[in-house]
């Protein structure tokens, strides 16, 4: 099967192995990235995968791993800190719908002076967001290329949907493959 590409306004790139790309991609917003995935992805070496990928291109590269089932706001506060310290260009989301909101998260609040607790109660982002890269490893998420994600406020435990800056993703890459070794 041939992969095939489109704008609208986020790059999107869909097909097998096009996850070898990640390190092109990057490379267009920056070379100083905070990968934000989730544990269990070590499991199937598609940490390790991103890794390589992102190192043969010369990527500099943290890697954010503490997104766990029911993480709350507070895990994207210690990402905005991580990507902060860093100096952070690009953040890249990879795993599921949970981590992938995370991720978003983290690169609309780092260049902002306050936290997350900020835009759950309502206030808007002023600040231009880090380049938000989009590696899906589920079938499902409907916060894919829209500007909104889900948080549970680590306050109260509620989910809440939020409103992030305007066309935020600037590339998503869907690689079946990914989705192969998933529990």
């Amino acid at each position: 099967m041939a992969d095939f590409s489109f704008s609208i306004p986020a790059q999107v790139r869909f097909g097998l192995d096009v996850v070898n790309r990640i390190g092109a991609i990057v490379s267009e917003y920056g070379e100083r990235v905070l990968l934000v995935t989730e544990a269990i992805l070590y499991e199937g070496k598609v940490i390790e995968r991103i890794q390589g990928l992102l190192e043969r291109k010369g990527v500099q590269y943290i890697i954010f791993d503490e997104v766990v089932p029911n993480a709350t706001s507070s895990v994207i506060d210690e990402g905005v800190t991580l990507a902060r310290g860093a100096h952070a260009e690009v953040v890249i989301g990879l795993g599921g719908m949970r981590t992938l909101s995370m991720a978003k998260c983290i690169a609309m609040t780092a260049p902002e002076s306050g936290d997350i607790d900020d835009f759950l109660s309502g206030v808007r982002p002023k600040s231009k967001p880090l380049a938000y890269i989009e590696i899906p490893t589920t079938c499902r998420n409907p916060f894919m290329l829209v500007d909104e994600y889900l948080v549970t406020d680590s306050k109260d435990r509620v989910a809440r949907i939020g409103q992030s800056q305007k066309n935020i993703t600037r590339a998503v890459i869907v690689d079946p493959k990914l989705t192969v070794t998933l529990p």
